[in-house]
């Protein structure tokens, strides 16, 4: 498996490890964002802490993982983005619509309230 998964909460946290840059990875990852948004409000947070670098590919796959959880009324967060890739959101302004924080804690709590507010 080439990430690692958790829960914090009611919050799933995934966290890959290898960077974003193939068809293993990005697939792995999708397929688990696609497992738990299939029972309906995903709570997901993409902890990228682990990895530093994600190619256009890896980039898309992460737009997909946000739209899948969105188009389920769910709530997603990336957390603790490195600086190449954070530096390719802020150049495609992707970093304006991906809600993102310094840590895994912070996005949690983001995902917990998007998802109460959703919920209400």
């Amino acid at each position: 498996m080439t990430f690692e998964r958790s829960m914090i909460r009611e919050v799933h946290v995934l966290t890959p490890k290898k960077n974003l840059m193939g068809q293993e990875e990005n697939l792995e990852l999708r397929g688990a964002v696609e497992e738990v948004a299939s029972r309906g409000n995903p709570k997901i947070v993409i902890d990228l802490g682990k990895i530093s670098y994600a190619n256009s590919t890896g980039i898309g796959a992460l737009v997909g993982m946000m739209t899948t959880c969105k188009n389920r009324h769910g709530a997603f967060a990336l957390a603790r983005i490195e600086k190449r890739i954070k530096d390719v959101l802020v150049i495609t302004q992707l970093i304006r619509i991906m809600p993102n924080f310094d840590t895994v804690e912070e996005a949690v709590a983001f995902v917990e309230k998007e998802a109460a507010a959703k919920a209400a």
